[in-house]
């Protein structure tokens, strides 16, 4: 029978490249803060969650706010003068049998992680359904996009991704000896949101 599949209110998730190698002194510092960390449920991250401030990372720094503009214009495209900007920023450390647990970010309108250390073949993060409950279960005879609880997306060196913050996301138990190294950030906006005639202003 002929038809068509109509995709509304789609998820957006986007995928950056910077395109070298990182520096010396970049991968130097990111080393060093690697002593200075808390625990989390299954890997750690840096005491320091304001990472980007950081000199040595002031390249990173510019792509990052550059690739969240572009995400910014592309997919919320304002009518007004608002501005997207970086908040907190800090880099996971995750070893051998660690992992990252389930989670959101909240008071973070755009997230991003940036990869430091990845491999291409082992690596990936997992985003799931925001909200998964099921009235019934219906088990498919394989999965699509529209069946499916949840996506993988295979990361690499040097890849960033930047996606809503409410979307759930995870990373599985490496497996692999490698150190998966990442830098994580959130997001906010400031400007006048909404109108004062449509009784919907807020200035930030």
């Amino acid at each position: 029978m002929e038809h068509k599949i109509y995709d509304i209110f789609p998820t957006p998730i986007m995928k950056f490249n910077i395109g070298r190698n990182f520096s010396d002194e970049e991968l130097n510092f990111v080393n060093k803060c690697e002593n200075n960390c808390n625990k989390n449920f299954g890997n750690k991250s840096t005491d320091d969650s304001y990472i980007l401030k950081n000199a040595e990372l002031i390249d990173i720094n510019i792509f990052c706010i550059n690739a969240l503009n572009t995400f910014f214009n592309k997919i919320y495209n304002p009518i007004s003068d608002i501005e997207i900007y970086i908040t907190q920023s800090w880099i996971n450390y995750t070893y051998n049998n660690q992992y990252h647990h389930i989670h959101t970010h909240p008071n973070s309108l755009v997230s991003g992680v940036l990869y430091i250390n990845a491999e291409k073949k082992s690596d990936n993060i997992t985003f799931s359904r925001s909200n998964n409950y099921k009235m019934i279960e219906i088990y498919p005879k394989s999965y699509n996009d529209y069946n499916t609880d949840e996506v993988d997306f295979k990361v690499g060196t040097g890849e960033l991704l930047l996606f809503l913050s409410n979307l759930q996301h995870r990373v599985e138990v490496k497996k692999t000896k490698t150190p998966r190294i990442s830098l994580a950030f959130n997001s906010f906006v400031k400007g006048e949101l909404g109108y004062i005639k449509a009784l919907n202003s807020l200035k930030l």
